[in-house]
Protein backbone atom coordinates (compact mmCIF):
# COMPACT_ATOMS: atom_id res chain seq x y z
CA UNK A 1 0.00 0.00 0.00
CA UNK A 2 1.54 3.17 -0.97
CA UNK A 3 1.34 6.36 2.18
CA UNK A 4 -1.60 7.84 1.24
CA UNK A 5 -3.51 4.93 1.08
CA UNK A 6 -2.27 3.59 4.63
CA UNK A 7 -3.12 7.22 5.99
CA UNK A 8 -6.86 6.62 4.70
CA UNK A 9 -6.91 3.31 6.87
CA UNK A 10 -5.60 5.15 9.87
CA UNK A 11 -8.07 7.89 9.44
CA UNK A 12 -10.66 5.58 9.88
CA UNK A 13 -10.37 4.23 13.15
CA UNK A 14 -12.70 2.10 14.61
CA UNK A 15 -13.44 2.87 18.47
CA UNK A 16 -14.33 -0.42 19.84
CA UNK A 17 -17.85 0.88 21.03
CA UNK A 18 -20.53 -0.58 19.88
CA UNK A 19 -22.69 2.49 18.81
CA UNK A 20 -19.76 3.36 16.77
CA UNK A 21 -19.69 0.22 14.65
CA UNK A 22 -22.97 1.05 12.47
CA UNK A 23 -21.23 4.23 11.14
CA UNK A 24 -17.46 2.58 10.90
CA UNK A 25 -18.45 -0.61 9.23
CA UNK A 26 -20.68 1.49 6.55
CA UNK A 27 -17.65 3.52 5.83
CA UNK A 28 -15.45 0.46 6.12
CA UNK A 29 -17.16 -1.21 3.52
CA UNK A 30 -17.31 1.78 1.14
CA UNK A 31 -13.58 2.17 1.49
CA UNK A 32 -13.15 -1.65 0.84
CA UNK A 33 -15.03 -1.41 -2.33
CA UNK A 34 -13.09 1.15 -3.65
CA UNK A 35 -9.77 -0.43 -2.68
CA UNK A 36 -10.96 -3.82 -4.73
CA UNK A 37 -11.19 -5.34 -1.32
CA UNK A 38 -14.80 -5.91 -0.24
CA UNK A 39 -15.79 -9.42 -1.86
CA UNK A 40 -13.00 -10.87 0.17
CA UNK A 41 -13.95 -9.15 3.16
CA UNK A 42 -17.27 -10.43 3.35
CA UNK A 43 -16.40 -13.78 2.36
CA UNK A 44 -17.62 -13.99 -0.85
CA UNK A 45 -14.13 -14.54 -2.46
CA UNK A 46 -11.76 -17.56 -0.93
CA UNK A 47 -8.38 -16.95 -0.86
CA UNK A 48 -6.62 -20.68 -1.61
CA UNK A 49 -4.85 -22.38 1.36
CA UNK A 50 -1.37 -20.26 1.99
CA UNK A 51 0.62 -23.39 1.77
CA UNK A 52 -0.62 -23.56 -2.32
CA UNK A 53 2.02 -22.76 -4.25
CA UNK A 54 0.71 -20.45 -7.65
CA UNK A 55 3.13 -19.40 -10.04
CA UNK A 56 2.51 -15.49 -10.37
CA UNK A 57 4.16 -16.30 -13.92
CA UNK A 58 0.86 -18.46 -15.42
CA UNK A 59 -1.60 -17.42 -17.63
CA UNK A 60 -4.27 -19.66 -16.12
CA UNK A 61 -7.14 -18.17 -15.18
CA UNK A 62 -7.82 -19.87 -12.42
CA UNK A 63 -4.63 -19.26 -10.87
CA UNK A 64 -4.47 -15.79 -11.54
CA UNK A 65 -8.02 -15.92 -9.86
CA UNK A 66 -6.92 -17.50 -6.77
CA UNK A 67 -3.69 -14.86 -6.77
CA UNK A 68 -6.30 -12.15 -6.90
CA UNK A 69 -8.14 -13.63 -4.11
CA UNK A 70 -5.26 -14.43 -2.23
CA UNK A 71 -3.68 -10.60 -2.35
CA UNK A 72 -7.48 -9.32 -1.50
CA UNK A 73 -7.42 -11.22 1.46
CA UNK A 74 -3.93 -9.58 2.13
CA UNK A 75 -5.31 -6.44 1.74
CA UNK A 76 -8.29 -6.32 3.89
CA UNK A 77 -6.41 -8.28 6.59
CA UNK A 78 -3.84 -5.43 6.31
CA UNK A 79 -6.97 -2.41 5.96
CA UNK A 80 -8.79 -4.09 9.50
CA UNK A 81 -5.56 -3.55 11.36
CA UNK A 82 -4.24 -0.59 10.49
CA UNK A 83 -7.63 0.51 11.57
CA UNK A 84 -8.72 -1.13 14.77
CA UNK A 85 -6.10 -0.25 17.51
CA UNK A 86 -8.52 -0.72 19.96
CA UNK A 87 -7.36 -3.58 22.26
CA UNK A 88 -10.92 -6.03 22.15
CA UNK A 89 -11.35 -5.12 18.20
CA UNK A 90 -7.54 -5.97 17.70
CA UNK A 91 -7.73 -9.32 19.43
CA UNK A 92 -10.55 -10.36 17.28
CA UNK A 93 -8.91 -9.43 14.34
CA UNK A 94 -5.20 -10.60 15.46
CA UNK A 95 -6.62 -14.38 16.34
CA UNK A 96 -8.65 -14.66 12.82
CA UNK A 97 -6.51 -17.52 11.79
CA UNK A 98 -7.26 -20.98 10.50
CA UNK A 99 -6.01 -24.02 9.48
CA UNK A 100 -6.11 -23.14 5.57
CA UNK A 101 -4.85 -19.55 6.51
CA UNK A 102 -2.22 -19.29 9.24
CA UNK A 103 -1.35 -16.20 8.63
CA UNK A 104 -4.98 -14.85 9.43
CA UNK A 105 -8.55 -14.13 7.46
CA UNK A 106 -9.86 -11.02 6.73
CA UNK A 107 -13.67 -12.31 6.20
CA UNK A 108 -13.05 -14.63 9.51
CA UNK A 109 -12.10 -11.21 11.43
CA UNK A 110 -14.92 -9.14 9.76
CA UNK A 111 -17.67 -12.01 10.93
CA UNK A 112 -16.34 -12.13 14.18
CA UNK A 113 -15.82 -8.22 14.56
CA UNK A 114 -20.03 -8.47 12.94
CA UNK A 115 -20.98 -10.56 15.89
CA UNK A 116 -19.10 -8.94 18.66
CA UNK A 117 -20.16 -5.15 17.76
CA UNK A 118 -23.73 -5.86 15.64
CA UNK A 119 -25.54 -8.51 18.22
CA UNK A 120 -28.88 -9.64 17.29
CA UNK A 121 -30.30 -11.44 20.75
CA UNK A 122 -33.27 -10.11 22.04
CA UNK A 123 -32.01 -8.29 25.07
CA UNK A 124 -30.09 -6.02 22.84
CA UNK A 125 -32.98 -5.20 20.57
CA UNK A 126 -35.02 -4.67 23.93
CA UNK A 127 -32.19 -2.41 25.38
CA UNK A 128 -31.81 -0.37 21.89
CA UNK A 129 -35.96 0.26 22.14
CA UNK A 130 -35.66 1.51 25.79
CA UNK A 131 -33.28 3.97 24.69
CA UNK A 132 -34.53 5.02 21.88
CA UNK A 133 -37.96 6.00 23.58
CA UNK A 134 -36.70 7.07 26.35
CA UNK A 135 -34.64 9.83 24.81
CA UNK A 136 -34.89 13.22 25.62
CA UNK A 137 -33.26 16.29 23.88
CA UNK A 138 -31.15 17.37 26.79
CA UNK A 139 -30.65 21.46 27.25
CA UNK A 140 -27.73 22.62 25.14
CA UNK A 141 -28.03 19.52 22.63
CA UNK A 142 -28.50 19.89 19.15
CA UNK A 143 -31.59 18.90 17.96
CA UNK A 144 -30.30 18.00 14.38
CA UNK A 145 -27.59 15.82 16.52
CA UNK A 146 -30.30 14.36 18.45
CA UNK A 147 -32.79 13.59 15.77
CA UNK A 148 -29.74 11.86 14.27
CA UNK A 149 -28.25 9.39 16.95
CA UNK A 150 -32.51 8.82 16.78
CA UNK A 151 -32.33 7.67 13.02
CA UNK A 152 -28.82 5.60 13.63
Amino acid sequence: MSENRESEFVKLQFSGRKEDWPVWSTQFLALAQLRNFKRSLLGQETPPNEDEDLDEDSSDVKIKKKLRARAANEKAYSALTLTCSEPKAFRIIYNAKTTKLPSRSASLAWERLRDKFEPKTGATLTQLKREFTTSKLQKGESPDEWIEKLEV
